[in-house]
């Protein structure tokens, strides 16, 4: 657990922190407090993507935001957001710069204290919320495919609480060159006495809304971070959690009795071109109905993140460690992973030992993908400096290339967003058939299965019969084989409902399945085709630089990739060793 206690201001106060929490090995959380004469910000973010990828992004996205800071005397909601995009196109641009790095992005969630007025910068699912005269209430909303499907009306908020895409997201920063950044001025505070939260859903998937207000009203900010990051690992801790807390003191020339309380004013900033759904899985692998969930993971990618010194604030996360270039001696396994990762240290003392629990092969499958992939990447750096002759030819093939794929990304994007849809939709109709009149919702599943159809019609045939025989006896009430007939349809009627409910849960489980399958399918596929994009667009990236180098130049680059297929080749063979 990593706490700071911001500057002790005479108008606002603020505390922050970030655990690792129960289940993860590292933090990919990230905030930032940055302050100047004229306003002040507090930044959380919340990384994804790969083995330190997210970690990398949600650090990049804050330090870009406090570089370009710099250059302004003072900062308005569109200068902010305009500098969340720059920091959005430099994780992007990481990205395409390391391909292990692929796919990775963030969540962000920004208070802009400027003057007396408060604005929220979001993208993602991280949170805000104010907490006035012992109400807590939330200020931003979730970017998220449940989130839409709530506006939409498609699903109910009771049913979004436990959905199983719950967490998958439309937007974040870094997959994409395009991003809405979406702002929320607060037109009735703050205001002396309130308290701000910020922080990555971690910590509000473990806690309560009730939790989080109890606390909050009755600590301070540095004991309230505290409290809450306690109370998510304490209720399982299940990711990262990072808190932010800002106090408004009594100094604060505002007070609730000099303004005039109206709603919260939400205000889109659109940027870009909106981008298609986004599906960021990382966290919903502890949902329900999941194997889609971990394929979403958008090529190697979904969550992490590192730190930004800065000289008047602080900034928290997990460290990443650069790992070294090879040696031209051959490296030791030894060596290499304790550079590289240390937390691998302890897995070859281990080995050497006698013994490697689940945790530390894991690690090792994780470096040794990340070996591979690398080496694959040495291999065809090396396979292109010897065609030089070639290289026009070869990046506009690859140019054409990659102008193709992206266009089946983007149609398959679609896809994927449809069968995610449906996939929530058959869902909702597994909650709803324990809940709703089952006849009722026959009618919606009969559309799409013959085997409920049929079951359908013969139950409405059988209603058609009880009726006209309910008719009859009410004619002549002294019948008694009338009446022994109604007797036997209604028993039949009822028989009928039974089956009929056993058959939509078989189609419902049915139509699931094959949701998810689907999903499964065209993640896979869309991991595959960024993949492909991303590697042609680094083959051009380094064809068009071989075209400036000298021959010398270029068998000086040979040899070095040599040297660093060598040492990768090694370190894959003693990995794979340690896991024999």
């Amino acid at each position: 657990m990593e706490l700071v206690e911001g500057t002790h201001e005479s108008l606002l106060r603020s505390s922050a922190g970030t655990d690792v929490g129960r289940r993860r090995e590292e933090n990919q959380d990230s905030f930032g407090l940055i302050e100047s004469d004229n306003y002040k910000i507090y930044i959380v973010a919340d990384g994804m993507g790969g083995a330190k990828g997210g970690a990398v992004a949600s650090q990049l996205a804050i330090k870009t935001i406090r570089e370009e800071l710099k250059n302004y005397s003072t900062v308005t909601p569109d200068i902010l957001s305009e500098i969340i995009l720059e920091a959005n196109d430099a994780i992007f641009q990481h990205s395409l710069e390391d391909p292990a790095l692929s796919g990775m992005g963030t969540t962000i969630v920004v208070f802009l204290f400027v003057g007396t007025a408060l604005h929220i910068l979001h993208v993602g699912d991280s949170r805000a919320y104010r907490l006035r005269v012992g109400k807590l209430e939330r200020l931003t909303e979730d970017h998220t495919l449940v989130s839409e499907l709530v506006k939409a009306g498609a699903i109910s908020e009771s049913q979004a609480e436990n959905h199983p895409v719950s967490h998958m997201l439309t937007r974040s920063l870094g997959p994409s060159t395009e991003v809405r950044v979406d702002c929320v001025t607060l037109k009735d505070g703050p205001v002396r006495g309130d308290k701000y939260l910020l922080c990555s859903d971690g910590l509000y998937n473990m806690v309560s809304p009730e939790k989080m207000r109890e606390i909050l009203s009755s600590k301070s900010t540095d004991e309230a971070v505290e409290l809450l990051l306690s109370e998510a690992n304490k209720n399982g801790g299940t990711d990262n959690i990072t808190v932010l807390v800002v106090e408004v003191t009594e100094n604060y020339p505002v007070g609730l009795e000099d303004i005039s309380v109206e709603p919260i004013e939400i205000e889109e900033q659109i940027t870009h071109s909106p981008p298609p759904v986004r599906i960021n899985l990382r966290k919903a692998l502890g949902a329900g109905v999941v194997v889609f969930l971990g394929g979403i993971i958008l090529g190697s990618v979904i969550f992490n993140n590192r730190p930004i010194p800065a000289p008047n604030t602080g900034v928290l996360s997990t460290v990443k460690s650069t790992p070294p270039k090879p040696e031209l001696e051959k490296p030791t396994i030894s060596t290499m992973l304790y550079e590289s990762s240390p937390e691998l240290l302890s897995v070859v003392r281990q080995s050497e030992t006698g013994g490697l629990g689940e945790v530390e092969k894991e690690n090792i499958r994780r470096r040794l993908a990340s070996v591979q992939q690398r080496l694959e990447g040495v291999n065809t750096k090396l396979s292109l400096t010897s065609v030089r002759g070639s290289i026009p030819s070869l990046v506009q093939t690859n140019s054409l290339q990659i102008t193709t794929l992206e266009e089946a990304l983007s149609s398959l994007k679609t896809d994927l967003d449809i069968a995610a849809r449906t996939l929530s939709i058959w869902f909702g109709r597994k909650k709803r058939i324990e809940i709703e009149d089952p006849v009722s919702l026959s009618t919606e599943i009969s559309i799409s299965s013959p085997e409920v159809k049929q079951k359908r019609d013969e139950f409405d045939t059988i209603s058609w019969n009880y009726l006209k025989a309910a008719e009859e006896f009410r004619i002549r009430p002294t019948d008694s084989t009338l009446e022994q007939r109604v007797t036997d349809l209604i028993k039949e009627r009822s028989d009928k409902v039974r089956e009929l409910v056993s058959v939509m849960r078989d189609a419902i489980n049915s139509a699931l399945s094959q949701a998810d399958s689907s999903v499964s399918r065209l993640t896979i596929e869309q991991d595959s085709l960024m993949q492909k994009i991303s590697r042609l667009k680094n083959d051009n990236e380094f064809l068009n630089s071989l075209q400036l180098k000298t021959d010398d130049e270029i068998l000086g680059l040979r040899r070095e990739l040599e040297t660093e297929r060598a040492a990768l080749e090694i370190e894959a063979r003693e990995l794979k060793e340690l896991l024999q």
